[in-house]
């Protein structure tokens, strides 16, 4: 497909020279860009669920460790 395309001038230079290292047309290193960023964005990225536990009656942290900051670092990176 034929298209028409507006780019920033120091991108498109910078992509020119780069297609020319390459050995490759400015529209083949164009496109090789485009597959490779289409092929990055559907990969889904892992999401972490966190896991909260409810302490006692719904709270969620033991009044024992109020504002004690170093012992709760602790227990998260644990």
């Amino acid at each position: 497909m034929k298209t028409t395309m507006l780019l920033d001038d120091i991108i498109a230079n910078r992509a020119k020279n780069m297609a020319k290292k390459k050995g490759m047309t400015f529209t083949a290193f164009v496109e090789s860009a485009l597959t490779e960023y289409l092929r990055v964005q559907s990969i889904p990225k892992e999401k972490k669920k966190l896991k909260i536990k409810p302490y006692g009656k719904g709270g969620y942290i033991d009044p024992k460790l109020e504002g004690n900051w170093a012992e709760i670092r602790e227990i998260i990176y644990k």
